[in-house]
């Protein structure tokens, strides 16, 4: 029976090393994405932009890309997808804005959430992560100040863990 029991914990305690060396992150810096080991080796550029999301089986990444835009004031984003392997880039398809930021993944990684500028005020959009089922979140309209992070906030959208429930949140930061 010992021996059985030594057999389990050591057949966990190596899944759980082999899991947490596969494990990543996604980070921005300078207009660049970068992935990285948990602990910080192994660091890699894969694509140019801001707001990365690591997807939750960590192999590809959401972000903005960002330009200036060519039929209106301001900067023009997109919704993107960057596969960590690869460091191919897709622009999502069929978003019907070029002002969208702050992807995050479903659970499951099949879908996105991000805030999207429609009819001249902020929303919630949702789109499979090839760009099929694009739809707006209904009753999520997006108050203007809780995306300005020059104004010192911050937009947090998260899926739950059933996916049935995307929750948008405005976090305040103070600025010391």
């Amino acid at each position: 029976m010992k021996r059985l029991i030594v057999a389990i914990f050591l057949c966990i305690t190596f899944s759980a090393i082999v899991n947490a060396a596969q494990r990543k992150i996604a980070y921005d810096r300078d207009g660049k994405i970068f992935v990285a080991d948990v602990d910080g080796t192994h660091s890699k550029k894969i694509a140019d932009g801001d707001w990365p999301e690591i997807s939750p089986d960590g192999a590809r990444v959401a972000f903005n890309t960002e330009g200036d835009a060519k039929n209106r004031p301001g900067p023009e984003r997109h919704i993107a997808i960057a596969d960590v392997a690869s460091g191919k880039v897709t622009v999502v398809p069929n978003i019907p804005s070029d002002n969208c930021f702050g992807p995050v993944w479903s659970p499951d990684g099949k879908q996105l959430a991000f805030s999207i500028m429609a009819d001249n005020a902020w929303h919630l959009g949702l789109v499979n992560t090839d760009g099929s089922g694009f739809r707006f979140v209904k009753n999520a309209e997006l108050k203007p100040d809780a995306l300005a992070r020059r104004n010192g906030r911050a937009m947090a959208n998260r899926f739950s863990a059933t996916i049935s429930t995307v929750f948008t949140r405005s976090i305040s930061m103070e600025m010391f």
